[in-house]
């Protein structure tokens, strides 16, 4: 995703995790990652499985690659530079089908893994249990699933359900989802636990209209989840009806960060005062990525100008 379309937006410098040994990111993953073989015959330690080979198994096979593993899995703690928002990285799921020019995770997966084909790591499911909840305020926060998209159409239900069930068994974790299919959430939304913060991507203006009333959908079904838009990258104006800022909880603004297809560009200001003028108007709290630097730099006589800004 970006920050993940993959759902995940952050700079390259501010958001490429840190891989820990043992943890979700290490790659040690290889000797236990099947892409084929015979679909009914589940290999002893297979803990990840690719969606090929989960869409040629059976029921049965299916049911036992879904099943959690006994691990010593861990959330990728991120450095200090890192993704700011959350403290820790969990991809019990990892690729995307989406392919934005702009991905992140893309290049990190390619660099790192090879692949950036949808996997599932049933390993992984046991990380919000081994990992040490932090005693700080506000330092449990866990960007679930930043090099995927776990809400994209061609995710199995089970690797959802999955992945839900541990957020639910972890109470004391915040995890943060992110995803340019939001109407998705709809699916689970009575499944999903309150600890799960469901935000959507919108770069565009057109992104932008569906994924608010996607948000404005799901504020109708519930007041318990944190419902969030991710600006990021800010690729064009983007304005909102009033209407649309009551679903909106949270709203963050970044630039697009320079990867394997694309250089880095900052937004216009305009573009970042419209949605922070329309915010202000609105319980909606703002957060700009530390990577936005854009400012106004503007002479005597050009703010009437401005005035007709939306």
């Amino acid at each position: 995703q970006e920050s993940a379309g993959v759902s995940a937006e952050s700079s390259q410098d501010d958001s490429v995790p840190e891989v820990v040994a043992g943890s979700d990111d290490d790659c040690g993953q290889d000797s236990s990652v099947s892409g084929g073989g015979n679909p009914t015959d589940v290999a002893a330690g297979e803990n990840s499985v690719t969606l090929k080979r989960w869409e040629n198994a059976d029921e049965e096979t299916r049911l036992e690659l879904a099943t959690p593993v006994e691990s010593s899995s861990r959330f990728n703690k991120q450095k200090a530079d890192s993704i700011e928002w959350a403290q820790f990285t969990w991809n019990p799921v990892t690729g995307c089908l989406t392919d934005c020019p702009y991905c992140y995770a893309r290049d990190f997966q390619l660099r790192l893994h090879k692949s950036f084909e949808p996997m599932f790591h049933r390993d992984r499911l046991a990380a919000p249990q081994k990992t040490p909840v932090p005693k700080t305020d506000g330092h449990n926060h866990v960007f679930l699933c930043s090099a995927a998209d776990l809400w994209g159409e061609w995710v199995p239900e089970e690797w959802i359900r999955a992945v839900l069930d541990a957020c639910r068994e972890a109470p004391k974790w915040v995890f943060i989802a992110l995803t340019k299919n939001p109407g998705r959430y709809q699916e689970f939304i009575d499944i999903i636990p309150g600890n799960v913060w469901l935000g959507a991507t919108a770069d565009t203006q057109m992104r932008a209209d569906s994924a608010t009333l996607a948000l404005m959908r799901l504020r109708k079904k519930t007041r318990r989840h944190v419902l969030f838009l991710s600006c990021e990258p800010l690729a064009e104006m983007i304005s909102l009806k009033a209407g649309r800022w009551e679903a909106i909880d949270w709203l963050i603004i970044g630039p697009r960060s320079q990867n394997q297809k694309l250089p880095a560009m900052q937004p216009n200001w305009e573009w970042v005062e419209v949605l922070l003028g329309q915010s202000r108007k609105s319980p909606t709290s703002v957060y700009f990525k530390p990577n936005l630097v854009v400012r106004p730099q503007e002479y005597p006589g050009t703010w009437s100008d401005k005035q007709r800004l939306p």
